[in-house]
């Protein structure tokens, strides 16, 4: 029977224990030679009677069954059931659900919710192999200075302890060397890094036996019982030989830098933090009548001033409203040349006057319509700007040739790209001709043209005296 193309197909295909067998041989080894997983060894055994292989070299764990070292090590199901339900799970545009798998293949609701977990674990990774060989394994913490927190979290944490407060832990495991010659790391978000905590993650990620090497952390202490565990004390030394954890050490720098040397970072910031009262009320009605709600100055104002004091500089305000001067690429490159923006967002009828007054921020509109709230337009905003931020792109060369870029503003030459031909259209012969001086000369025509036809007012600005 060809592979199962239908749920029907693929239980009666993996029925079969040997057909099962077979298909995890296949996977695990695609060369056909079946090699011990403990040491590596490739001229063993096969024990047909028990579906088992066994090793030629005198080790622990010497017996060996198709599932060792992979997701379904541990589990007394068997693979007829865990073959079929990974086939709907990787068969299921939507996903499927816990019941569905338990109505399915026949197992309880509570077995199919573990073997999805499992499953979806393995799928993340891209491997239902375990690591094993050399492992090293490391705990760290990532998030913000207290600079950055805003004022109730900073007084939360004040006082409790140093470093870690405030911080989400992160376990990391790096495998040296995997099957590609490549080191891998995989990592997870942990609530804390107590004993407790780790081992089970080290257990669900790897071999038994592999050597295992971590720094004097004490959490670690009991994976001697199941690896051949090794400490390195950095209050001594960083390397023993071959017994380190410089690698998931780089990798936690890697990833600290590329978070810390972000070239745009964005926050959000809820007005209603700074509310006062028990609902925490944020707006009323206009005073002389009206209809609509107007926002009240003292949390506006507040949260405004809060934030500035949250970094330097202190940062340009912008308040998106359609009183505002009109935004364009000129004022984009303007506020692209500041450190930090604060995008004040309208809502309702707008802002109490005073809290304008006292912030006088630089109002903006993105255009003569109105919009139920400011978040839009500071999407457009930030849109607009990061994309001027110099590494942004890709290519620099992308700004200086987009619409209304340079002197005067122009829009953009139209764009090709293949088919030459598409329903009797062709593309303009001078694109095909590979002589770059020719080919800017037209685009440059094609943008006075464009221009001229569809935005006149670009080429004759109106005079301010």
């Amino acid at each position: 029977m060809s592979e199962p193309t239908t749920l029907l197909e693929a239980i009666r295909y993996f029925q079969n224990p040997d057909v099962c067998q077979d298909f995890m041989v296949t996977l695990r080894w695609p060369d056909g030679v079946v090699r011990c997983p403990t040491c590596g060894r490739d001229d063993v055994r096969y024990i047909s009677t028990r579906r088992l292989w066994e090793c030629k070299d005198k080790h622990a764990k010497r017996q060996f069954s198709v599932k060792v070292g992979t997701i379904f090590e541990d589990s007394p199901i068997g693979l007829d059931k865990w073959l079929a339900a990974i086939w709907m799970i990787a068969n299921a545009k939507n996903g499927v659900s816990s019941y569905e798998i338990h109505r399915s293949i026949g197992v309880t609701q509570k077995t199919a919710w573990f073997m999805l977990h499992r499953i979806r674990l393995a799928m993340q990774s891209e491997s239902f192999d375990k690591m094993n060989g050399i492992i090293e394994v490391d705990e760290s913490f990532v998030g913000g200075a207290a600079r950055f927190m805003h004022k109730e979290r900073v007084a939360r944490i004040k006082g409790k302890a140093r470093g870690p407060i405030g911080k989400t832990a992160v376990f990391g495991l790096l495998e040296r060397h995997g099957p590609d010659g490549h080191s891998r790391v995989r990592t997870k978000v942990v609530s804390r890094t107590r004993r407790g905590d780790l081992l089970p993650e080290v257990r669900k990620n790897v071999e038994s036996g592999s050597e295992v090497y971590s720094d004097a952390y004490r959490s670690y202490i009991l994976l001697r019982e199941e690896y051949a565990h090794q400490v390195i004390d950095h209050a001594e030394s960083y390397v023993r030989g071959k017994v380190h954890t410089n690698g998931i050490e780089n990798f936690w720098s890697l990833l600290k830098r590329a978070i810390d040397n972000s070239l745009v970072k964005i926050e959000i910031h809820n007005i209603r933090d700074w509310a006062r009262g028990k609902h925490q009320q944020v707006d009323d009605r206009p005073f002389g009548g009206g209809p609509g709600m107007v926002l009240r100055p003292e949390p506006v104002v507040e949260c405004v001033e809060a934030v500035q004091t949250q970094a330097e500089p202190a940062g340009h305000v912008v308040y998106l409203t359609p009183q505002g001067r009109k935004f364009d690429q000129t004022i984009a490159e303007e506020l692209a040349g500041r450190r930090r923006l604060l995008l004040l967002c309208g809502r309702y009828e707008g802002i109490d006057q005073r809290a304008i007054d006292i912030l006088r921020p630089d109002e903006l509109s993105i255009g003569d319509f109105i919009l139920g709230g400011g978040e839009v337009a500071a999407m457009v905003v930030i849109d607009a700007v990061v994309r001027l931020v110099p590494g942004v792109l890709g290519d620099e060369e992308s700004n200086r040739q987009d619409s209304f870029s340079g002197e005067p503003p122009l829009l953009e030459f139209p764009q090709y790209t293949r088919p030459r031909e598409y329903r009797g259209l062709e593309v303009p012969e001078v694109l095909l001709t590979g002589n770059h001086p020719e080919i800017a000369a037209w685009r440059e025509q094609q943008k006075l043209k464009r221009t001229r036809e569809r935005r006149s007012d670009l080429l004759h600005p109106p005079h301010n005296p």
